[in-house]
């Protein structure tokens, strides 16, 4: 799951670093006006922001994938852990060494 989780880190700052450069690229190689490059810095910022949302909502759907994955493993191992334990319960563990001695 570590794997993953980096492998989304290291696209999201690919992704991220990208746009920066982009940006800066644009700005430097297309010389305008004071008005024409705020205006196209508000466009620049409203494109990230929007691509940060998309980026934002892509995590959250990943990360509620990997919570209702974990939870379906976690659910099994407790059915598996009771399979094993049987119809016992918690009397057919190893007596406690600590109490043997006591008695």
């Amino acid at each position: 799951m570590s794997e993953e989780r980096n492998e989304f880190a290291v696209l999201a700052a690919s992704f991220l670093a990208g746009a920066i450069a982009g940006a800066v690229a644009g700005l430097l190689l297309a010389p305008k006006s004071g008005r024409e490059t705020r205006e196209d810095l508000r466009g620049l910022t409203h494109d990230l922001g929007e691509k940060a949302g998309h980026a934002g909502d892509a995590a959250r759907g990943r990360a509620e994938h990997l919570v209702e994955r974990a939870s379906e493993a976690l659910q099994a191992a407790i059915r598996t852990y009771r399979e094993a334990r049987g119809p016992a319960g918690p009397a057919a563990a190893p007596p406690d060494p600590a109490q043997e001695v006591k008695a």
